[in-house]
């Protein structure tokens, strides 16, 4: 009989590579002269290999480098191109080793390429010719020239320079290589700012050695031991504002007149934040005015050492509103003045100064007494005793400021230097006319934030006195408030320097 077997379908069970690997088998159909006398029981399996398939590998290559004396390259595996490669499966190439031929500067060098991996989900059905080469450069490496030549010079706002003792070298020569700095020249400072080791401008340097040719020179600017040093500068033409009297010793200090003495021309230079400070608070022309902390700003601020002006003068003005006549501080009518312990200012009453002391002093005559519009001041009391000897007293009482409906009142007592050294006691009284308008004496005086006077102050509200038993312990100034019959008053006792 005739039979025939034909179109049946193989089907291995995975793609992958292997042999003997099972194959089903269906869709087999039957034919020949005598196929309808049969019934056919189908094969339903057999067996077969699926070996790797070769591809080429391409497309690896090797990243420039600076010279570092190693033969060392770096492979790149981003691009690698793997021919023969069936579309849609994966495979990767790494870890290739890449190998200069020489360590040497040169463009398009070989890189011999070994030790290249494969992966990826498909790699283990393909066998791999290895990419062998390909080509990269090596490039000079740059060195920096280190000037060590001694030489400094002040700040003059140019880079002039001169050097001596130049002895130059070379920075960032591989270790185990021959390279050495040829003589050239130092034109000037890299820039004109003051500063310790600077760096310079340089020309005509060069190198030689057996390795030279794989180094770069860097013009330009090199490191040295050369100094600019800051220009001195002296400032002044700080001025102070004056003020009205307002108890504190702070002043107002105005810059824009200020002056730097040897500034170089052209240079930008700043004078800001200045702290003026009266010698007291007290009313008085031409006072004292010390200048702290100024800061120096400015572009060029930074090349420069700045001399301060620590001094300037202005006035402590009295107040005007409300402001009554002279106060009397005791009698200096061509005659003599019994100062008892220590010197009394009475209320009203400027015949006596200031009466009948519990423990006297020597006698004193007053041969001056000086007044303005709100103050009056006792100079050159002289020891009765003593015909050639004087001592300049100058307590000064001021009524900056009558009491009224509209305003507080406002005492300043300055208190000079050499007649608190005397260590005796004094005693003063408030002002008549600040009396008279408050129709009598406060009853209490107390410190501005509202605490006791001080041990060493104590205050008398059937006189109207201050007494300070011994001005071995005060402490200057100080400010005393009362509030009496609705009228507020505030007394200021400083220290006045002679």
């Amino acid at each position: 009989d005739v039979l025939t077997a034909a179109g049946s379908t193989g089907t291995f069970a995975t793609k992958q590579v292997g042999t003997g690997k099972t194959v089903t088998l269906s869709g087999t159909t039957y034919s020949g002269a005598d196929a309808g006398n049969y019934t056919f029981t189908d094969q339903a399996a057999t067996t077969a290999d699926i070996t790797a398939k070769a591809v080429t590998v391409s497309g690896l290559t090797a990243s420039n480098k600076v010279y570092d004396g190693t033969t060392a390259a770096t492979v790149n595996h981003a691009g690698a191109v793997f021919t023969g490669q069936i579309s849609g499966d994966v495979l990767t190439a790494a870890g290739s080793t890449g190998t200069f031929a020489t360590k040497h500067v040169e463009t398009g060098k070989t890189v011999a390429l070994s030790g290249t991996t494969y992966g990826g989900a498909d790699a283990g059905n393909y066998t791999f010719t290895d990419q062998a080469s390909t080509t990269a450069n090596i490039t000079a490496k740059p060195l920096t020239l280190d000037l060590q030549g001694q030489g400094s010079k002040v700040y003059d706002g140019t880079t002039s320079i001169t050097l001596t003792g130049l002895t130059p070298t070379v920075s960032g020569v591989v270790s185990g290589d021959t390279v050495t700095a040829a003589t050239g020249s130092v034109t000037g400072f890299a820039d004109k700012q003051a500063g310790t080791n600077k760096a310079v401008l340089f020309s005509g340097f060069g190198i030689s050695g057996a390795d030279a040719a794989n180094y770069l020179l860097v013009s330009g600017s090199a490191p040295s031991t050369a100094t600019i040093t800051p220009k001195a500068v002296v400032v002044s033409g700080l001025t102070a504002a004056n003020k009205v009297y307002d108890g504190t010793t702070a002043a107002t200090v105005n810059h824009s007149n200020v002056v730097f003495t040897g500034l170089v021309a052209g240079d930008s230079v700043t004078a800001s934040g200045t702290v003026g400070t009266f010698t007291d608070p007290l009313v008085e022309v031409g006072k004292l005015v010390t200048l702290s902390s100024t800061l120096y700003g400015g572009t060029d601020a930074g090349n420069y050492a700045f001399t301060g002006q620590t001094t300037t003068t202005a006035d402590i003005l009295a107040a005007t509103e409300g402001t009554a006549g002279p106060s009397s501080l005791g009698g200096a009518i061509n005659g003599a003045i019994q100062l008892g312990q220590g010197i009394r200012l009475p209320v009203g009453s400027p015949s006596t100064m200031p009466g009948s002391p519990s423990q006297a002093l020597p006698n004193y005559s007053a041969s001056t007494l000086i007044g303005a519009p709100r103050e009056q001041i006792l100079t050159a009391l002289t020891p009765a005793t003593a015909s050639s000897s004087s001592q300049s007293m100058g307590l000064v009482m001021n009524l900056v400021r009558q009491v009224s409906a509209a305003q507080h009142g406002m005492v300043t007592v300055s208190v000079p230097k050499s007649l608190l050294q005397r260590r005796e006691s004094l005693v003063f009284s408030l002002p008549v006319e600040l009396v008279t308008a408050l129709g009598a004496t406060p009853d209490q005086f107390t410190q501005m934030a509202g605490e006791s006077l001080p041990h060493w102050l104590r205050y008398d509200p059937k006189e109207g006195t201050f007494h300070i038993p011994d001005t071995t312990s005060l402490s200057l100034p100080m400010s005393l408030v009362t509030v009496f019959r609705g009228q507020r008053v505030v007394v200021t006792i400083a220290e006045k320097t002679d």
